[in-house]
C-alpha cells in the first residue's frame, strides 16, 4: 500500500507522462527559454533529416526527423522513436516511446531530443535547448 502511495505522489500534474500508442505530440508551446546568441530559430524544414554528434562513434548515435512528424534514433545501442513538432521561434514539442537501456559508447541523442523545448541553427549545426535555456546538444547533419 505504501509503494502505491509513493508512486501516486510522483504522478502529479507536473509529471512528464509518456504518450500512449497512437498519441502524437500536441501543439508547440507558446513560451520557451531563449536560444543562445547567434542561433537562429529552426523551422520544420530545417529539422527534417538525420542529425548526429560531431564526435565520431563506431555505434553511430543519431536521430532522424521525418516530415510526417515522427522521429527515430539511437544512442548507439538503444533504439527510440516518437513524434515532434516545431512552432514559432523554434519552440519544440517532442515525445518519446519506451526503449531499452543498454550501456555502450555513444551519446544519448534521442534523450537529448526528447528533453528539448527549443531548436535553433548555428550555421549548419542544430542546437537543442531545454525549457530552462540550458544547451543540451549541438548536432551535425549526417
Amino acid at each position: 500500500m505504501l509503494a502505491v502511495a509513493l508512486l501516486a505522489s510522483c504522478a502529479g500534474p507536473g509529471a512528464d507522462a509518456p504518450l500512449r500508442p497512437g498519441e502524437t505530440a500536441g501543439p508547440a508551446p507558446t513560451t520557451a527559454a531563449p536560444l543562445p546568441d547567434g542561433t537562429a530559430p529552426a523551422t520544420a524544414g530545417d529539422l527534417v533529416g538525420r542529425w548526429q554528434p560531431g564526435t565520431d562513434y563506431v555505434t553511430d548515435p543519431h536521430v532522424a526527423l521525418v516530415e510526417d512528424g515522427s522521429w527515430t534514433g539511437t544512442d548507439g545501442c538503444n533504439v527510440a522513436d516518437g513524434t515532434w513538432r516545431v512552432g514559432a521561434e523554434g519552440r519544440l514539442v517532442v515525445t518519446s516511446g519506451g526503449h531499452t537501456e543498454i550501456g555502450c559508447e555513444g551519446e544519448p541523442v534521442p534523450d537529448l531530443l526528447a528533453r528539448s523545448s527549443r531548436a535553433g541553427l548555428d550555421g549548419a549545426v542544430l542546437v537543442l535547448v531545454d525549457h530552462d535555456g540550458v544547451e543540451l546538444a549541438r548536432l551535425e547533419r549526417g
